[in-house]
């Protein structure tokens, strides 16, 4: 969220809500990408002794519940931008195709969160659903007002 908060601030000259619900759907669409990371990479990261967030919860709340609430925030977030008239065009919601790729991911996460390959395609679904959420979201916001 930094660099569009400075970016925005750089341009504007003043931090406003608009831009903080303009990039919350890509946020957390990037926190999904990297927990489902650390979640494949989860063995390694133990044997070599680092701490990551995944290991905070038990495996299962972090593969199932936490995959899924990750999930539901991408789309609640960009429905409050939206909804929230200033922040982004209703042309975002485009954005919703994303679902069939986070839908993917909260599958696999929901069953394969212990097997690291099944994981690793879970993350591939994720980055996925990053890159179509970030371009639709770029790409709303050439839309004349």
């Amino acid at each position: 969220m930094l660099p569009a908060l400075g970016a925005y601030l750089v341009q504007v000259g003043d931090l406003t809500r608009t831009v903080y619900l303009a990039s919350l759907p890509l946020v957390v669409a990037t926190g999904l990408w990297l927990w489902t990371d650390e979640l494949a990479t989860r063995e390694r990261d133990e044997a070599a002794g680092r701490d990551t967030m995944v290991g905070l919860f038990p495996l299962h709340f972090s593969g199932r519940w936490i995959t899924l609430a990750l999930a539901v925030a991408i789309y609640a977030a960009l429905a409050g931008a939206v909804l929230a008239r200033a922040s982004l065009p209703p042309l975002a919601l485009v954005a919703l195709v994303s679902l069939w790729p986070v839908f993917l991911v909260v599958r696999i996460a929901r069953t394969g969160y212990a097997d690291a390959a099944e994981m690793q395609r879970a993350r591939d679904h994720a980055r996925v659903a990053y890159v179509v959420v970030s371009a639709i979201l770029l790409l709303s916001c050439f839309q004349p007002r």
